[in-house]
């Protein structure tokens, strides 16, 4: 698996070849890619792009929840647009 620096300018530059990819590309193009335990699968550009949306997410609510189960009351808020306001 490919080693990527976790930084900003890595991060913009990541940010800005994804949204070149979605103007110009089929969104219906299929994609061949391997998950890390090696698995290969085909999958159509609009699925992958709806996944990558709602990953975070996934993750965010999954976060909120553990921690609610462990009874911790002052976990960041995750909730995008909030985030998003606060830029």
């Amino acid at each position: 698996m490919p080693k990527v620096a976790a930084n900003a300018e890595t991060l913009e530059r990541m940010n800005k070849k994804w949204k070149e990819v979605l103007a110009t590309e089929d969104s219906d193009r299929s994609i061949i890619y391997c998950r890390t335990a090696g698995e290969q699968f085909t999958t159509s550009l609009w699925v992958i792009a709806r996944h990558v949306v709602n990953h975070g997410t996934y993750h965010r609510g999954e976060l909120r929840g553990l921690c609610r189960a462990r009874g911790e009351i002052d976990f960041p808020e995750t909730d995008f647009s909030l985030f998003a306001q606060a830029k």
